[in-house]
């Protein structure tokens, strides 16, 4: 049996859930814990994780839950929805713990960049650029000043795309 991929509301991702899942449909949304260091405080952060993604089965009225509450579209490929396979989903629960999270690891990367630390891109088309550390951005993303034509502009890129001059 294949799957489908519903767009959920910007924010209203646990709307469209209640609607799906009232409406006849077998919703499937995987959420992670992230356990990160805030203020030298463990804090563990629970999301979607796929955002504004996330699964419900094919069936025959797949059309209706175009028009429920919360529910922005279904992803399309032409005419018909883009189908994942029962083995994706399997994938993705397998890697669920007991609290049915998937435990997702944040290093604590402060050590490795501070405020101000000058950094040098080292990837992609802004290679050699350099900038200043500014913070970091929620997951792998950090964020940067980089000097372009006698400018700073802010950029949020990976943190494994920079290294430290």
């Amino acid at each position: 049996m294949a799957w489908l991929v519903v767009v959920a509301q910007w924010g209203r991702q646990a709307v469209a859930l209640e609607s799906l899942s009232q409406n006849g449909f077998a919703p499937y949304c995987p959420k992670h814990k992230t356990t990160m260091w805030v203020h030298g405080q463990r804090t563990v952060k629970i999301g979607y994780l796929f955002g504004r993604y996330f699964f419900i089965k094919l069936i025959e009225k797949w059309k209706e839950a175009m028009g429920l509450r919360g529910v922005a579209g279904i992803l399309m490929c032409g005419e018909e929805p883009s189908k994942v396979s029962d083995n994706v989903i399997k994938e993705i629960r397998s890697r669920e713990g007991y609290d049915g999270y998937i435990k997702m690891e944040v290093l604590d990367k402060r050590v490795r960049y501070r405020k101000g630390q000058k950094v040098r891109m080292k990837r992609a088309h802004l290679f050699g650029i350099e900038g200043i550390f500014d913070r970091y951005y929620g997951g792998e993303r950090v964020k940067i000043l980089l000097n372009i034509l006698n400018r700073r502009v802010v950029t949020i890129v990976r943190f494994d795309e920079l290294s430290v001059i």
